[in-house]
């Protein structure tokens, strides 16, 4: 006797059936194993190189700057409508971009990489920009460490944060050296820039002549401890809306919440 055929829509709603449970069970095991996922996605297999700048580049250069107050198509200048930049600003700003190069092909990125370069735009534009009502706003490139390095212990991202940091040191001393030396400063960042202005923070300006002309420092997207990191930053917390020189710090997660990629590092 001859079998009789199922109704091609029971055989569709079948399919359909299938393809929720391997969706499913895809999203669990995703959810499971995320952070090794993203491992072995985003973290470089091989050892540090250093990457080297274009020859006779220094920070004197403008090449080397996404936004300074002399450049042309200076993406921090961007306002809203019916807003402007100032024409005459009060304060000096530093600011450092956070991580645009995504890649595992290195540990850090060439300076000239031109995808990671306008990314670090947008971020230049859409964060640096809320101080360009009062200041006038610096914010270099530099060779960042990739994202996979925060994402491990190794010893090769250790390498690679410390040669991105030698990137903002000397782009700061520029800084200071050419912004005008009457004006106050802000200092500001987001994520492995606020890393890197940390460690600036602890190593360079504490004990600096212009450490007394800080209005705030803008730690913005990375953890700061109240007993392990601040002590040595040369600035209190910030406790009132009207506090000057003192240190500004949060970080923002989607629910559920989960800061361990940073945390447990």
């Amino acid at each position: 006797m001859a079998r009789k055929r199922s109704h091609p829509a029971v055989r569709f709603l079948w399919v359909v059936a299938g393809l929720t449970v391997l969706f499913m069970a895809g999203a669990i095991l995703y959810r499971v194993f995320e952070k090794d996922l993203m491992r072995l996605a985003l973290v470089p297999h091989g050892d540090f190189r250093a990457v080297p700048m274009p020859a006779g580049a220094n920070y004197r250069d403008e090449a080397l700057w996404i936004a300074r107050p002399d450049i042309p198509n200076n993406p921090s200048l961007w306002t809203p409508h019916g807003f402007s930049a100032t024409g005459a600003p009060k304060v000096s700003v530093f600011f450092v971009h956070p991580t645009s190069f995504m890649e595992r092909s290195a540990w850090n990125a060439p300076i000239d990489d031109r995808e990671s370069q306008d990314r670090a735009r947008l971020f230049v534009r859409g964060d640096a920009s809320v101080f360009n009502g009062i200041g006038a706003i610096w914010a270099p490139k530099y060779r960042q460490a990739t994202f996979g390095a925060f994402l491990t212990s190794q010893d090769n991202a250790r390498r690679a944060l410390d040669f991105a940091y030698r990137d903002v040191l000397a782009a700061y001393d520029e800084f200071i050296r050419e912004a005008p030396a009457d004006r106050p400063i802000i200092l500001a960042a987001h994520s492995q820039g606020s890393y890197h202005l940390m460690r600036l923070l602890a190593e360079r300006i504490r004990n600096a002549p212009e450490a007394r002309r800080i209005v705030a420092a803008y730690l913005i997207g990375w953890p700061v401890s109240e007993t392990a990191d601040m002590p040595a930053l040369g600035l209190p917390a910030c406790q009132r809306p009207d506090q000057a020189r003192c240190i500004l710090s949060w970080q923002s997660f989607a629910e559920p919440a989960d800061p361990s990629q940073i945390t447990d590092l």
